[in-house]
């Protein structure tokens, strides 16, 4: 027959043994919370560049199949090469088939969005946009991850890529790794390094939201 006393509960040394066990399984979650926390933003950043792809191809197709990078190409509505990279006034072209701004910030980045697109600045975008990327070449990345980064440092906020360069990235938003969105409409995680063979055109210029 159980006591009053064998009722009262845990004994300390039990109590001790919990929380020892607990305190375990705490730290063997946190990994896993990470892991799970980083699948989940990189999926959101997928995501978020897929939306821009197909934002940029509808646009192009109401306009003879040209992308605004080369639409708007020495306006005063788009920023030449020389006078610096506003890459968020692409974005701003192509607000009515982007519907929102939000989609322009990577869930691992630092930056904040903004609720609407005329408040839109670089501060508020992740992605970079390809000044030479055209429909006719559907392996050309459109856009992706604003860390990019190449054998020269950028000029103006144009970073240039010729045949054989090397693309990197930096620690900041997917820890030395990117996403890219492709003409076809596929995004690509690029690795730490990749080297660029093969271009259709002489260069590539990524007008980086600096």
């Amino acid at each position: 027959m159980r006591t009053r006393a064998d009722c009262q509960g845990f004994t300390r040394k039990e109590l001790l043994v919990v929380i020892a066990v607990l305190v375990v399984l705490g730290v063997m979650a946190v990994p896993m919370l990470a892991q799970w926390k980083h699948k989940a933003s990189h999926m959101f950043c997928v995501s978020n560049l897929k939306q821009v792809g197909i934002s940029f191809r509808i646009w192009a197709d109401d306009r003879h199949d040209q992308y605004p990078m080369l639409v708007l190409a020495g306006t005063n509505r788009a920023p030449a090469a020389a006078n610096g990279a506003d890459t968020y006034r692409y974005f701003q072209v192509i607000s009515n088939e982007l519907v929102s701004p939000r989609l322009l910030v990577c869930p691992n980045d630092t930056r904040s969005s903004v609720e609407n697109f005329a408040d839109l600045k670089n501060i508020n975008v992740s992605y970079f946009v390809n000044l030479d990327a055209t429909e006719i070449d559907p392996q050309m990345p459109i856009s992706g991850d604003r860390n990019i980064t190449g054998a020269t440092p950028p000029i103006n906020g144009i970073l240039t890529f010729k045949d054989g360069d090397s693309v990197g990235w930096t620690t900041a938003i997917h820890n030395r790794r990117g996403n890219v969105i492709m003409g076809d409409g596929s995004v690509q995680w690029v690795e730490p390094v990749l080297t660029i063979t093969g271009l259709a055109t002489n260069v590539w210029r990524l007008s980086l939201p600096e």
